[in-house]
């Protein structure tokens, strides 16, 4: 009697580990946060306060409280702001920032009145009657 060796392979297959892509990190949102006051520091409520992204997205925009305060929460990083400051009376002050991932950015804005505009009518008198000249 004569015996062989052999091999004996599985037929089932082995399954192939398929790799995880690493995913890209979302950046962390960003805040713009600030105090506007007038020249002699002190605080001016109800001032307009927009936001608008330089990448063309849609504004945002709220009113300075009491104290002059405003923020603005939960923003994209990694971007460029335009802020505009508005109240009658006083003159239109722009700011440009940019906030990182994460970033909490302090703005202090100050306004200045705006001059007031001072106009004389003037109209000319009725004559009623022709004064002679002198000789």
């Amino acid at each position: 009697m004569q015996v062989s060796n052999f091999n004996v392979t599985s037929t089932t297959p082995t399954p192939t580990p398929t790799p995880t892509p690493t995913p890209t990190p979302t950046p962390a949102k960003g805040k713009i946060f600030g105090y506007v006051v007038n020249v002699k520091g002190t605080p001016i409520k109800s001032v307009l306060i927009r936001l608008i992204p330089e990448d063309g997205g849609g504004y945002r925009s709220t009113y300075t409280d009491e104290d002059g305060f405003f923020e603005f929460e939960d923003l994209d990083a990694n971007t460029y702001y335009s802020i505009y400051a508005r109240k009658k009376g006083y003159k239109q002050v722009r700011k440009t920032v940019s906030i990182e991932d994460g970033e909490e950015y302090q703005v202090a804005i100050v306004m200045k009145k705006k001059k007031k505009r001072r106009s004389i009518m003037y109209t000319e008198p009725e004559i009623d009657e022709l004064i002679q000249e002198r000789e």
